[in-house]
């Protein structure tokens, strides 16, 4: 399990995303919330809720699959259902042997989906 957080502001606004997915052999899968659920800074003075996103990956070798789901919870869920997005990635210089060496114990892993 790896957990995940990341916090972005611009201006007046900001926003949290954080979650966890799992990976298990080629499988990846996880759920993340982005938002601000305990502040109220938007123009209507209520939580900055935006979505809950379900994540799905597949990977084998040199080629990944992923496919998330943002589920929108604020507003606009009345004008929208959510979000897909479908990535497709193949690493064309990929050397899986010399970075496994290499890797301490102090890397964090980063999601590819």
């Amino acid at each position: 399990m790896t957990l995940l957080a990341n916090y972005k502001a611009q201006g007046k606004w900001d926003q949290l995303d954080f979650g966890a997915y799992f990976k298990y052999k080629i499988v990846t899968a996880g759920v993340y919330y982005r938002g601000l659920p305990f502040v109220k800074r938007n123009v209507y003075n209520q939580p900055n809720h935006d979505a809950v996103v379900a994540l799905l990956g597949f990977e084998y070798k040199d080629l990944a699959f992923g496919y998330t789901y943002d589920l929108s919870i604020s507003k606009l869920i009345t004008n929208s259902g959510g979000a897909h997005e479908v990535s497709l990635i193949y690493e064309i210089a990929s050397d899986r042997k010399k970075r496994k060496r290499r890797r301490s114990r102090f890397i964090i892993p980063c999601a590819k989906f």
